[in-house]
């Protein structure tokens, strides 16, 4: 009875976790006069330097020695997650079903994504203090120090997990498993393990402890297929220019390979 009544209390938890996580600080908007958006500017500055002391005194320096999976956060809000990370979008999931599920001698290492404390970007809402309390209260889990080099938490690690993140993609290319809880473009790469329950996380981690070995030449081949299919544009015209493709350029691939979809998903009917 008291273990289930310990799992009624931490979805209730998590839930209140949730609606704090979202809760915004100032956000800018076209109509603000120059003095309206230095106060919010100011105050956010404020409040996010804040949240970094908060997070940096929680924080520890990985220990190499141990047997651990490296979660990479990502920042909120983000428009992919939603959609594309499903339940998973409060993180506080992610860590609850791999703690679940490894072994007693392994350890999980969570990093906070580092834009999550860019004073300046207008997108960027504080997580609250309990959600980092909820991670960091967790038995054989640990915030990691937001210095700590990415690659080489990649490399110590066992294997890295993210809902969609670039992480996982580079796991996979420095020889690592990739365990993903949401709907990342990699998904069929090689050494990628796509959760949907706590069965498959399950199958994921014992198939890493026995194990598993991601092959490289396969992650070639899915890269070099990739590249095979897909438009050279981007969904956000700031990504393009990085690749010195136009704004005209940009819509002409985006609008043609949209075309291209819809005919042949026409022919297929």
């Amino acid at each position: 009875m008291k273990r289930y009544l310990q799992k009624i209390k931490n979805v209730f938890t998590l839930k209140t976790i949730y609606h704090i996580y979202k809760k915004p600080n100032g956000s800018i908007t076209d109509s603000m006069s120059p003095v309206e958006i230095k106060k919010i500017k100011y105050r956010n500055r404020r409040v996010i330097g804040k949240q970094r002391k908060y997070y940096e005194n929680l924080a520890v320096q990985p220990d190499y020695s141990k047997k651990y999976i490296y979660v990479a956060l990502h920042c909120y809000p983000e428009d992919t997650i939603p959609p594309m990370g499903s339940i998973y979008s409060n993180q506080c999931f992610v860590v609850d079903i791999l703690k679940q599920n490894i072994p007693e001698d392994w350890h999980i290492y969570v990093k906070e994504n580092r834009v999550q404390f860019y004073p300046i970007n207008k997108h960027i809402k504080p997580r609250s203090r309990m959600f980092y309390n909820y991670i960091h209260d967790n038995q054989n889990v640990s915030l990691v120090d937001i210095r700590t080099p990415q690659f080489d938490l990649i490399d110590n690690s066992q294997a890295v997990a993210t809902l969609i993140g670039t992480t996982g993609w580079e796991a996979v290319n420095r020889g690592k498993p990739a365990i993903i809880f949401g709907n990342a473009w990699y998904r069929g790469c090689e050494g990628v393990f796509c959760i949907t329950s706590n069965r498959d996380c399950k199958n994921a981690i014992d198939s890493i402890v026995n194990g598993y070995a991601v092959e490289y030449n396969k992650v070639k081949k899915f890269a070099y297929a990739a590249e095979q299919v897909c438009v050279r544009a981007a969904i956000n015209p700031g990504w393009a220019r990085q690749f010195d493709i136009t704004y005209d350029e940009n819509v002409r691939a985006l609008t043609s390979a949209i075309q291209n979809k819809l005919v042949s998903e026409e022919s297929n009917v």
